[in-house]
């Protein structure tokens, strides 16, 4: 059993709905989890309203949408647990996906998430998180040490270069839609690691090759232990099938 945890509005569709297929179609359980059991909501601008003439690189592609309208009619997505209620030695693990905007700080800044994840790694849960939501992993202290869970941990996330160029190139219409906090999640992340060099960028591992299973070598994620991470959207196939892998060899 997985769950997914989502914050209140402005998930990213592609990093929510195809783990969950891959998890659905290879017979794993999935749930949902949100702040208060109110049904979750994605980033509208990645589902309806586009980024104007850069939506066809950053706007989320037909098939990733067909997955995610499949994923939200489920009866786990409609009636989600809050993340309260989510009992870490129930689980195989947890899966958190990135996005933009105000509203998925409620999933970021949660406390309760932190001390869930610390129990993940203590019980040597998987944990999954992709883009900015590995910043809701890496801000997890664990009491015991009081340094993040992720302290010893390679990890990526999305980078500096991927979260300022989409600002740069988007902030005159829709202002600081890429950046959800003054500082990038990259440099916020390295500053929780022993080294930053433990932080994978992946190179130029990103354009065009993307949403598909047939370029999985354009894609780029970092598996450490049970803690499996990822950049953006366009890693996600790579992201669910070593997240499968990871599944099966816990099973």
């Amino acid at each position: 059993m997985f769950v997914i945890n989502l914050p209140e509005q402005g998930f990213d569709p592609s990093e929510a709905a195809i783990p969950w297929y891959a998890l659905s179609k290879s017979g794993f359980k999935v749930f949902f989890a949100t702040p208060d059991k109110q049904v979750s909501s994605a980033d509208n601008r990645m589902v309806t309203q586009g980024l104007g003439l850069l939506s066809p690189f950053l706007m989320t592609s037909k098939s990733a949408l067909n997955l995610y309208q499949q994923m939200i009619k489920t009866p786990e997505f409609k009636r989600p647990f809050a993340y309260k209620d989510i009992n870490t030695e129930a689980i195989d693990g947890m899966i958190f996906p990135g996005g933009h905007g105000e509203g998925i700080k409620s999933m970021l800044e949660s406390p309760i998430l932190h001390q869930k994840i610390v129990e993940c790694f203590d019980q040597n849960k998987i944990i999954a998180a992709l883009c900015t939501g590995v910043l809701t992993v890496a801000r997890s202290i664990d009491p015991k040490t009081q340094k993040s869970v992720l302290f010893n941990k390679k990890t990526t996330a999305v980078t500096r270069w991927m979260e300022l160029s989409g600002w740069y190139l988007t902030r005159r219409y829709f202002n600081d839609y890429f950046r959800v906090y003054p500082t990038t999640a990259q440099d916020e992340i390295e500053n929780l690691l022993r080294n930053k060099s433990q932080f994978y960028t992946g190179g130029t591992k990103v354009f065009p090759m993307k949403y598909t299973e047939y370029f999985l070598y354009n894609q780029f994620t970092v598996l450490d232990g049970n803690y499996l991470s990822g950049r953006w959207p366009g890693d996600c196939c790579r992201f669910a099938q070593n997240l499968i892998r990871l599944a099966k060899n816990q099973g």
